[in-house]
C-alpha cells in the first residue's frame, strides 16, 4: 500500500473517532432524596420539578444539564417513601459542582387538615462535587432540612437542600 494512503486512513479514523465519541462519552446520574426535619406532622409533601446540574468552570446563565423534568412528589416526613424515589438522567461526561432543583409546591398534613404552604424559594440549590465518567452510574443525595413547626405557624415551607455525590 501507498504510504500516503495509510496516512490518509489513520487520519480519517482519527477524525471520525472526534465526532463520534462525545456524543456517545456519557454517564447516568441517579438521584435520591432524603429529609430532616424538626417537629411533627403525618405528612410534610413537596413537588419537585426541574432538577440539573451545572458544569463546574461554565457560566452560571450557561452550562445547566438537566438530569429530569419529570414531577415527583415527595413526602419528606416517611424516610421509606423517600427512599424508593429515584429520579435517573443521562449526562454527557465531565465535572459539575452545584445542583438546582425547582420546587413546585408544597403541603402539610396533621391529622385530617392539609395545609397548603407557601415556599421561601422555588429555586434551590447545593455546592457539589461530581466527576461524572463515560458509561457510569453516579449517585447524588439530596437532603432537605426543614422546620415543620416554624412551617406551620408562618404558613411559609423553608427548606435548606444539602448534597453529596457517590460513584
Amino acid at each position: 500500500m501507498n504510504p500516503k494512503r495509510i496516512v490518509a486512513g489513520i487520519l480519517l479514523i482519527v477524525v471520525a473517532a472526534m465526532i463520534i465519541y462525545p456524543p456517545l462519552s456519557t454517564g447516568t446520574v441517579s438521584t435520591r432524596f432524603t429529609g430532616k426535619g424538626v417537629g411533627s406532622a403525618d405528612h410534610l409533601y413537596v413537588t419537585v420539578g426541574l432538577i440539573e446540574l451545572h458544569e463546574d468552570g461554565a457560566d452560571n446563565r450557561t452550562g445547566w444539564n438537566q438530569i429530569s423534568n419529570k414531577t415527583i412528589t415527595l413526602d419528606l416526613m416517611n424516610p421509606k417513601s423517600l427512599a424508593d424515589s429515584v429520579v435517573r438522567g443521562t449526562l454527557h461526561t465531565g465535572r459539575y459542582d452545584t445542583i438546582s432543583i425547582h420546587v413546585a409546591s408544597a403541603s402539610l398534613v396533621t391529622g385530617s387538615n392539609q395545609t397548603m404552604l407557601a415556599l421561601s424559594s422555588e429555586q434551590y440549590s447545593a455546592t457539589i462535587s461530581l466527576v461524572l465518567k463515560t458509561f457510569s452510574e453516579s449517585t447524588i443525595t439530596i437532603q432537605f432540612s426543614f422546620n415543620v413547626t416554624e412551617a406551620a405557624h408562618t404558613g411559609t415551607l423553608s427548606l435548606m437542600v444539602e448534597a453529596t455525590s457517590a460513584s
